[in-house]
């Protein structure tokens, strides 16, 4: 099986069915090889009639993305790119305002925690000077 392919990974590149493609070779739509009880074609064969069946959209290793990108005019790619990054700036600056307020209302809670505590003592305190001056 030199230079040839499987129906099965046949299968993978062109996106059709193993049986499909076995109809398409029994049926001469498509060079291939009976070798064994399996059959073989070529890479080359099998892109090209992909080629001229689907319009030049293969499925490849890059699969349908890089077919859509490889069709895409290169200015909707710009602003397709362009917005993807103003989202990714606007989802960071999000993210570090809501940590930063965070930080901020926890010091403001951890402050007003130690202000009571020192009001709290700070009562405690004239409250037993109260009592002690009242023994006295």
């Amino acid at each position: 099986m030199d230079g040839l392919i499987s129906l099965h990974e046949a299968a993978k590149i062109s996106g059709y069915h193993q049986d499909y493609l076995s109809y398409l070779i029994r049926n001469k739509k498509l060079p291939g090889v009976r070798i064994g009880r399996s059959w073989g074609l070529k890479r080359q064969d099998l892109i090209n009639f992909i080629s001229a069946k689907q319009g030049n959209t293969i499925k490849n290793d890059g699969g349908v993305l890089r077919s859509i990108i490889n069709n895409t005019p290169k200015s909707i790619l710009i602003y397709l790119s362009i917005f993807i990054l103003l989202i990714l700036v606007y989802v960071v600056n999000h993210f570090i305002q809501n940590s930063a307020n965070i930080t901020e209302n926890n010091s403001k809670n951890v402050g007003q925690f130690q202000t009571n505590i020192l009001y709290s003592e700070e009562k405690e305190f004239s409250s037993s000077m109260t009592v002690t001056n009242s023994l006295k």
